[in-house]
């Protein structure tokens, strides 16, 4: 977590690297899927492994505050989305592609998680704030639905030039709950909507607590 001036002008600096690293790049330089590492591609280091979803709400909800990120992960660590409000209306995610490029590999870490940390059933779900709309989180450019065969298929796209990314509204239920974990932990927070400002203050998310019992 960035917490001082120093900090986040070392961060910002990074970031600008990483731009202009890109924008050096010539404009039919490929993004690949699956590269791990900055290259002769337009990937960025600090978006290795991830893709973009963007959601915009229908009214104007979201709060902001000088905690600027949500980071979810599960309760063994497993890195899951970093949330971005960028305006009271729209958010920026980065999501971890290995569990949520698709509806195949999200069941396949599920039942994989379930293995590993459970009792052998598959996870209900990987997100605690999105539960079961974890699909909102799916890639929306990774694969291309074909146009030549007559049940419905897709293909893995490997790489591209560009991309476009589909906007989903996010439900408001899901949007309190950022906003709750912004109220609780800001010090300062930028509102455009009093109410829910008044939502955010009187809810606090269970999810957030853990008890552990020795007994």
């Amino acid at each position: 977590m960035v917490k001082t001036q120093e900090e986040a002008i070392k961060t910002t600096n990074q970031i600008m690297d990483e731009f202009d690293m890109i924008n050096k790049l010539p404009k039919d330089a490929k993004f690949s899927n699956w590269s791990r590492f900055t290259g002769p591609s337009n990937n960025s280091f600090f978006c290795s492994g991830q893709h973009l979803a963007i959601f915009r709400n229908t009214k104007s909800t979201n709060m902001i505050s000088d905690i600027c990120a949500v980071i979810e992960c599960t309760m063994d660590s497993d890195y899951l989305f970093t949330y971005v409000p960028v305006s009271p209306k729209t958010a920026l995610v980065l999501v971890k592609s290995k569990y949520y490029d698709n509806l195949d590999e999200y069941l396949y870490t599920l039942g994989r998680f379930g293995k590993k940390y459970g009792n052998g059933d598959p996870d209900p779900f990987l997100s605690a704030i999105f539960e079961k709309m974890d699909y909102l989180l799916f890639n929306s450019y990774s694969s291309v639905k074909s146009a030549v065969h007559m049940e419905e298929t897709y293909f893995k796209i490997k790489e591209y030039e560009e991309v476009t990314v589909k906007i989903q509204e996010l439900p408001l239920d899901i949007a309190r709950q950022f906003n709750c974990i912004f109220a609780e932990d800001g010090e300062k927070i930028l509102f455009t909507d009093e109410s829910e400002l008044d939502f955010a203050h009187k809810n606090k998310l269970l999810n957030r607590k853990i008890t552990l019992n020795f007994g």
